[in-house]
């Protein structure tokens, strides 16, 4: 169903180059022109106006913070239960928090103040094609502004 309403988002004479879903539903889609999002209303954007594209991967340090402070509440508990599992309970909130923002992308838009993020099934796949659409295109133009 998302990439049924990804492809009714592709604007005439464009086609679809890739596409993927994303993690909580929804998908992302690249055309030699732009890259479209599809989560909740469809948001396109023209690969000129992209500045910058980061992807948050797990945050380890957090994660080993957050499972040690786990491991604390499990030592306390012995002596005070209600401390021991509070820090457990901090813990796995911790962990949990860190679990669901992995895989973020970022994606910073000329002209939009707020960035552009969302969660992709597979990162990797996503900003290697991602590049490599931008460097098509990068060529494309530099190809054309030869020409005149």
């Amino acid at each position: 169903m998302a990439h049924d309403r990804l492809q009714a988002a592709v604007p005439d004479g464009e086609a679809l180059r890739y596409r993927t879903a994303l993690r909580g539903g929804g998908a992302v889609g690249i055309t030699d022109e732009r890259l479209l999002v599809v989560d909740g209303d469809p948001v396109s954007v023209e690969l000129t106006a992209i500045d910058e594209v980061t992807a948050r991967e797990v945050d380890w340090f957090v994660a080993v913070l957050s499972a040690a402070l786990a491991g604390i509440g499990v030592v306390t508990a012995g002596s005070n239960l209600l401390l021991g599992v509070a820090f457990v309970a901090a813990g796995i909130g911790s962990l949990v928090l860190v679990y669901r923002k992995r895989g973020k992308v970022i994606v910073e838009v000329d002209g939009r103040g707020k960035p552009l993020s969302f969660h992709v099934a597979a990162t990797d796949e996503f900003l290697d094609r991602l590049g490599e659409r931008l460097d098509r295109y990068e060529q494309r133009l530099r190809a054309e502004s030869e020409e005149t």
